[in-house]
Parts: C-alpha cells; structure tokens; sequence
C-alpha cells in the first residue's frame, strides 16, 4: 500500500503522532498480569480523521509493534489495524460521530475477532477470553471517546496537519453524544480500574498472609519435635551415665522402648569415649546393633560433641549402611563434667514428609524442607525426589513481592511469584499456571529453609470474574448511553437542522416569495428561536421592499455614472495602449541585454553587501557547475580559494566603499573542489550614497595558469638537468681518467718491453687492463641504470624469492671477492619465507650497500647481514665499522654523484646509492641511514613482501 504524500509542514505533526500512538501501547495501564489498558489507538484515530485511511492504517501497524512482545502474539495488532481500517473507509463525512462509528466496529467485527483469536487459536478458557473481550472493546471505545474529545475540543490547528486547511466545528449531534458518553464512562471506567485493584491487591496480601502464617506454624511444630527428640536423648544419657557406658540389659531395653516410641529414630547408639559402640538398637537392620566401629561422618559428628560438650546435628546425608536419607543427632553423656559417651541417634527424614502434610492448609498445596546445600530433604508432595537440588526458577521467571515501609521495615520477605517459562504462551495463560512462594529459614537452623507454594489459578478465577462483572457493566452502560444520547440529540437538534436549513440563502428566497414552513419543538426554548426567525423573516420582507425601491433609483443614477465612466476609461486606455508600448520597448532592450550577459563566454556575477549572490549568467553556472538552488545559498566567499580568500575579502571592503578595480586576478573553486583561475575587474553601484551590489565580469585564465606552471616546471627540470650532466661530466671525467690511463700505460708497457718482459709481468699489465675495463664498463652500466630511472623507465618484476637463501648466496660470492681483513656475517630470521620481490633490483640494493661497507672499512672488520620479517615487510640491516658517513652529508646521499666529504682517495662515482634509492622506491620500500664518524654506519632496508 502506497502512502499519499503530505506536505513539508505536516512531517512534524505526523511523527509527533506516530511516535505518540507506539507510546501510547508502550505505556500501559496494567489492570493485573496479563490485562492491560493501552492507549495507542487514540494517535491512531487521530491520523485517520487528519491524513486520511492509508496513513492510519500504517499508523496502526507502528502502534502495534509493541503489543507483540507485551502478549507474544500478532493479533491484537490485527485487531488494532482492523479497527483503522473500519472507522476511515466508514468516516466520510466529518458530521457522523466517530465514538458511535467505534461502537458498531467493536460489535461487529471487534469482539468476534478477540474471540475467535483467544478462543480457538490460543486456547485460552471461556473466562479468561471473555475478560480479554470486554477489556479490549472497553479500551477501543474509551480511546475513541477520548480522539473525538481532541478533534472537536482541542486546539489542533489543521492548518499544520492537512493537505487542505478547514475548520471543524462539531454538530449538536456530535456535541451531545460526546458529553454524554465522557460524563459516564470516565468516571465508571475511574472507578472500575480502582475497585480492581483494591481486589487484586486484598487477594494478593491474603495469599501472603496464608504463607506466612503457614511457614511460622510449620517451623514451629519442626522445632518442637527437635527439642523433644534432644530431651528424650537426654534422658537416655542420664540412663546411660548411670551404667558407666557399659553394655546392659537395662539399658539396651531402653534403647528399643525408645525406638518404638519413635520409630523414626531408625538407629540409636549408645557410644563410649574410646568412639565404640557399647549398645545399639536399629529397625531396619539387626546386624547395626552388633558392637563395632563408626564411620567418617558418625566420628565427625562425635568430634564436634567431644569439643563443644553440647547436643549437635549432624549435615543430611544417605547413611552408608542404610541407604536411607538420615539425619544425625548426638547427646553427650558426662560424668562429673566430664565427656564419657555419646547417646547417638539417625532420625530417617522420609517421617518428616507426614508432619509437613498435616501442616498444609486448604490453600498451601506443597511444602518442602530444603537443608543448607539447597538439597530437599522433606516435602508434602509424595513426587519429590529427595536429596535432589532445589531449582528455584525452574526455566521460569520470579517476580519479588517484598514489601518495604517508610521506616525501613520489610514485609512480606523472601516472597515473590513465580511464573513458568514463556513458551509462547499468552500472558494470561503463565499468570494462571503461576505460584505464589515464600522461603522461609528456620530459626534454630537459619541455614534450613522451608518453601511453600499457593497456586494462582483458584485466585484469578474470582478476580476474572470481578472484572467481567464490572467491564460487561461499563459496556452495556455505554452502549445504553449511547442510545438514550441518539435520542436525545434526535429531539433537540432535528429541528435545530431544520431551521438552519429553512433559513439558509434567506435573503435569495425572499424576492421570489417562495413559502417558508418553520419547524416546531416541545423545547420551549427552541421553539422561541423559531418564533424569532418567524418575525425576523417579516421584517427582513419589509425592509427588502424598501430596498427595491431605493435600488432602483440607484440604478438610475448608475447608468448616468457609466457613461461618464465609459468616456474616462477610453482616455485611460489610450494612456494604458501608450504605457503598454513603452513597456514593450523597455523588455525587449532588458531581453537584449540579458541575452547579452547570459551567452558571453566571460563569468558575470552580482553580489550583495552582504555577499550573497543576486545574479549569474550561464558561463559561471557552467564553469563552477552550481545549480540554481545552490547558488541562492553560496556567499561570494565560498567560491573563493582560501589561499586568495584573504586578498579577494580586502578587495571587496575596497569595492564597497566606492573603489572601482579594473584588473584583479583570483582563483574560484567549483562545486567538485577544483580550482580555476580567474583576471577581471569589479565595480559597485550605489543608490543614494549606499552599495547596492556588485558587478564583475571575469575571464577563465585557468589554462594560461596552468601553461605558466608546466613552463616553471620544465625550466626547473631543465636547470636540474643542466646541473645533473655538469655533475656528470666532471665526475664521469674523473672517474674514466683513472682507467683509461691504467689501461694506456699497461698498453705502452706492453708494446715497448713485451719481447724482454717476463710472462708474470706481461700477466700482471694484462689484469690491470681487464680491471680498469671493468671499472669503466661498471661505471657505464651505473651511469644507464640511474638514467632509466631519471627517465622512469626502470622496469619492476616481482618474482617469487627465497629471501634466505638468497642472501645466503650472495654473502659467498661477495666474501670470494673481499679482502681477508673483512668477513660478512649472515643472520636471518625469515625460515626460508619466500618474498614476491625483484631479484635483479634485490641483488643490485644489497651487493652496493656491502660493497660499499667492504670499501669504507679500510682497515676491515666484521660486515653484518640481518635479515628478519616483521608485519608482512622485509627488513635487512647492513652494518659495518668503516669511516662512517658525516652529518651534514646523510641528507643528500641519494642524491646522485654525491659523495661523502671524508672518502679521501677510496674510489667512487656516487651514483651507487641514488640507484639504490630508486630501486627501494620501485619495491614500495623505504631506506634510512645512522652513522657516526669513525664508528660505522648501518643501512636499514624495509620491503614489502
């Protein structure tokens, strides 16, 4: 479904709307768990009388959302969209009462809806459906009384919130109906919402009143039967003491009475200090009442009673022997103050199940004893298991019910209601299945716990069924409200329409006479309105005779006007056809000049004093590439580059205090940031002594700039190249001077004593010659390599490179060509990685930086090769303990032909590392040097692999 667009001053209103109907669900009113009046449709409603049926409906859809996660289920949205969509296509005309138009939806479609959703497909009981039925249709026409309230009553200006501005004045019909449901269903649904809530809260208190007087009584039976069972093991210490802990008939038959009078004492054992057993008596198992030893726990317990020389417990336990859930107790038996034995008994735990179902009430339906492990050691419900650990959420959730007073006092305590876990179950349906629960420790004991659990269900039946009592009530009373106001409103606005309708264009039906019936009322004072019109109607008869009269002498005196008037209006046409003329005139001299200012090929602009601009002609739009709209929002200043900004700023100040510049040149910045230079003049016109606005006109010299700098560049490149081959030839004829006259005096040597000279000798001119060939060829090679890269044509081709062992390789063929004062050291950390890099270049950067550290290391010394990798990059450090390079000469050691100042006599081009530079540069690398005079120098290479 599209939306209809709305206009720019309505986006407010209508997300103010939109914003207001998703709170309005979001904050509810909660009746009780799972019952929630909710307010969103009001927004709703609103959108639908304001912006019409399609923006209510999605209006609806937003305010929805939240009722998704409040019930976990999609339908009261569709009930909500539902009831959009009925009251905007029903709503056509702005006379029909939208609060008896949300009646007939909810008894129509409304309430079927709720019912069948519920009923059939969640499954909710009949009670239960039928509250969420009458609430729902309750809320959705209390929400519509409270929108027609806003749209008759409020200030809401339509001028802001619709496509067309009207103003809406509400019928009599409306105003009654309004009145009359608002003045009884606010106050009945006030009282409604109170009484409710006093119900539910007296039933949630009873409940935990019940809890509380349940836990007390249980706790106190628990420790009566405690104390009993330590006076009865007193008495048989007292017994015991008097037979010196000696095995007795008398007191073995004390033992057994004892038991049958509580037979949930499974085991008793009279134990003397030695920890033996000197007499016992057991249901369950004869072979216990044999003496013997105790087992851990039994000798824990007894440790405890030894120390402290009181009644102890023991922790709950499965006995060994037994195999049952026990509880140990332990009397001591003092003789003269002193320890002599220990009255030793097992209490089975199972008895207890028996004392906490005579404690449970007609409302209580479990009770369980928890110990301090958490584990269940006692429940009224046979199904228990026990000795399991207790699980207080059980996948559910819990909700505290404790409550504090202002002196800081706690009631209720350590209450809360627990719900079962969601599994899309709808609200209702978990606070039905949900329990009341109160742990409470006991007071000997705080580390036991006793925990008691009050089903909701039987409560919320009465509490639904006061609800359904009240809110069938409400709507039944609204709905004979409505009808009274129908009929009501029928007798004193019909014939209140009716007089407006006989009335209407009275003064149009007067002269043909046309007979008026006026309607009557048993509402004396409508009817004395009517009278009123009656005699108005006569005497606006009489006084229309008179003015029949009089207008028709009028009529006569306007002919004789109109003539004067015709002659008038022929001179004043003339003037107007001669005026008309001029204008002609005028426009088509405007039209030439504009034609003229919009197809020069120069850039015209006319700017305010304030900088803005009024006027320009189609070259600068087309030039600078700003649309019309970005133009009437640009000053002159933010088309200025910021480094003439300064300049053209001063300049303008100039202009408008009277200066006329004739030449000034700038540079604009367009709309894609590119800069144009700019040469024109500027001058202001002025009215009264006061700028106006300016008027430049400028030339496009961008491409006579851009000229200029391509010639300052060239010469620059040119002077650079008329240093570089000055530098070139006084190094290069140094450099070739030295070998070509090694290789001339070897020549002469050999052609003036080669038939006397021996074979050594004649050997020995013969390498001097290669050797100097060489250095020439080097030399050469190094003078086209720096070349191609001037000329950047150094070609760069990665290949796959075992940095490892290339270095490796490397080092051996430069070690076979150093002198024995130096020796190369290779440490790498790369663990054969291979390396996508240019081995001819690799080779070329490595062997110059070595070579250079063998040559400027005359008196030798070890050379260091690193390699290691670091981040995806390649690191190489070459170090050696040479001359050292001097500060002020680092700068410009790539610089090509440069040398260092402290080389002396060690041979040299200084081409080496500019080519060395060049090839980091083709890698994507980067080079750097520390030195120190007389100490070394160290090379750091970083490439990408």
């Amino acid at each position: 479904m599209l939306l209809p667009p709305i206009p720019r001053r309505s986006w407010l209103p209508m997300a103010i709307l939109l914003l207001a109907g998703y709170a309005g669900n979001y904050f509810s009113l909660p009746l009780f768990f799972g019952v929630d009046f909710l307010f969103g449709s009001i927004a709703v409603l609103l959108v639908v009388r304001f912006f019409g049926i399609r923006w209510g409906t999605f209006a609806a859809a937003i305010a929805s959302v939240h009722t998704f996660f409040l019930w976990n289920h999609p339908y009261a949205a569709i009930v909500l969209i539902g009831e959009a969509l009925f009251v905007g296509l029903l709503w056509r005309n702005q006379k029909q009462s939208l609060v008896l138009l949300d009646v007939l939806y909810w008894l129509v479609l409304g309430i079927p809806l709720v019912w069948l959703f519920y009923s059939r497909l969640l499954h909710v009981d009949s009670a239960q459906t039928w509250l969420v039925v009458l609430k729902q249709s309750v809320n959705g026409i209390f929400n519509s009384i409270i929108a027609s309230l806003a749209i008759n009553y409020f200030p809401i200006s339509t001028s802001w919130m619709s496509r067309y501005p009207v103003r809406h004045t509400p019928s009599m019909r409306q105003v009654l109906l309004s009145l009359c449901a608002t003045s009884c269903f606010l106050p009945a649904l006030i009282l409604v919402v109170l009484d409710c809530n006093l119900v539910f809260q007296q039933i949630q208190t009873a409940i935990q009143v019940e809890l509380k007087d349940t836990a007390q009584e249980a706790i106190a039976g628990l420790e009566d039967r405690q104390r009993e069972y330590f006076n009865t093991l007193t008495q048989l210490s007292q017994v015991a003491g008097n037979h010196a802990n000696a095995p007795s008939p008398q007191l073995q038959q004390s033992l057994e009475l004892l038991q049958r009078v509580y037979p949930e004492l499974v085991l008793l054992q009279v134990i003397d200090a030695t920890d033996t057993i000197v007499a016992s008596a057991s249901q369950i198992d004869p072979a216990l009442t044999s003496p013997g030893k105790l087992d851990a726990q039994d000798i824990k317990t007894l440790k405890q009673i030894e120390t402290s020389l009181k009644p102890a417990i023991g922790n709950v336990r499965v006995h060994s022997t037994l195999k049952i859930p026990q509880l140990d107790l332990g009397v001591p038996i003092l003789t003269e103050n002193r320890l002599s034995g220990v009255v030793y008994a097992h209490l089975n735990l199972s008895y207890l199940e028996n004392f906490l179902r005579s404690q449970l009430s007609h409302r209580v339906h479990q009770i369980i004893l928890l110990d301090s492990y958490n584990r269940i050691i006692a429940s009224s419900n046979s199904q228990s298991k026990l000795m399991q650990t207790f699980d207080r959420l059980r996948g559910g959730e819990m909700r505290s019910l404790s409550q504090k007073t202002a002196s800081g006092n706690t009631y209720f305590e350590n209450t809360y209601l627990w719900l079962p876990p969601k599994e899309k179950l709808p609200a209702m349906v978990r606070w039905r299945r949900s329990l009341y629960v109160k742990e409470q420790p006991l007071s000997g004991n705080s580390q036991w716990k006793l925990i008691l659990e009050i089903p909701a269900a039987p409560y919320i039946d009465q509490l639904q069924q006061t609800y359904i009592n009240d809110l069938a009530f409400m709507l039944a009373t609204v709905l004979i409200i409505l009808i009274c106001g129908l009929l009501l409103s029928r007798k004193l606005a019909n014939p209140l329409t009716q007089l407006a309708t006989v009335t209407t264009d009275l003064s149009s039906r007067l002269p043909t006479k046309t007979f008026l019936q006026f309607p009557t009322s048993s509402v004396v004072e409508i009817n004395s309105l009517i009278g009123n019109f009656q005699f108005m109607t006569v005497a606006l008869n009489e006084k229309f005779q008179e003015v029949q009269a009089a207008n028709q002498s009028l009529q006569e005196r306007v002919q004789e006007r109109t003539k004067e008037l015709l002659r008038t209006n022929q001179q004043l046409e003339r003037e107007i056809n001669e005026r008309q003329q001029a204008n002609v005139a005028l426009r088509e001299s405007e039209e030439r000049y504009r034609d003229l200012f919009e197809n020069a090929s120069d850039l015209i602009q006319s700017v305010t004093p304030d900088g803005r601009l009024v006027y320009v002609n189609r070259a600068w739009k087309e030039t600078l590439d700003y649309s019309e709209d970005e133009i009437s929002r640009l000053t002159i200043f933010d088309i200025i580059h910021p480094d003439n900004l300064e300049h053209c700023q001063k300049t303008f100040r100039e202009v408008m205090a009277g200066k006329q510049i004739s030449e000034i040149e700038t540079a604009f910045v367009t709309k894609h940031g590119e800069k144009i230079w700019v040469a024109g003049s500027i001058n202001c016109k002025f009215i009264n002594g006061q700028p106006i606005a300016t008027r430049g006109i400028f030339r496009n010299i961008t491409e006579r700039k851009l000229a200029e700098a391509e010639m300052i560049y060239a010469l620059e490149k040119e002077k650079q190249l008329v240093e570089l081959k000055s530098r070139f030839i006084t190094t290069a004829s140094h450099e070739f001077r030295t070998p070509l006259t090694t290789i001339l005096m070897s020549a002469k040597l050999l052609e003036q004593f080669g038939d006397r000279a021996s074979e050594d000798k004649k050997r020995l001119y013969l390498d001097r010659i290669q050797i100097a060939t060489k250095r020439m060829t080097q030399l050469l090679d190094d003078i086209l390599l720096i070349g191609k890269a001037e000329a950047e044509k150094l070609e760069f081709n990665p290949t796959p490179v075992l940095l490892e062992k290339f270095c490796h390789d490397l080092v051996e063929e430069m070690q076979m060509s150093a002198s024995n004062k130096h020796s190369i050291i290779f440490t790498s950390q790369a663990q054969q990685i291979s390396a996508n890099v240019d081995e001819k270049l690799l080779r070329y950067i490595l062997s110059n930086l070595l070579s250079n550290a063998i040559k400027y290391s005359p008196k030798g010394g070890d050379i260091d090769l690193n390699l290691s990798i670091e981040a995806e990059k390649a690191i190489f450090y070459i170090r050696d303990r040479g001359i050292g390079i001097p500060t002020q000469d680092t700068e410009q050691l790539f610089h090509s032909f440069h040398r260092g100042s402290n080389v002396e006599n060690i041979s040299g081009t200084g081409l080496g590392m500019s080519i060395v530079k060049q090839c980091v540069d083709l890698h994507g690398g980067e080079i750097s040097v520390t030195s120190e005079v007389g100490i070394g120098t160290t090379f750091v290479v970083t490439l990408p692999i």
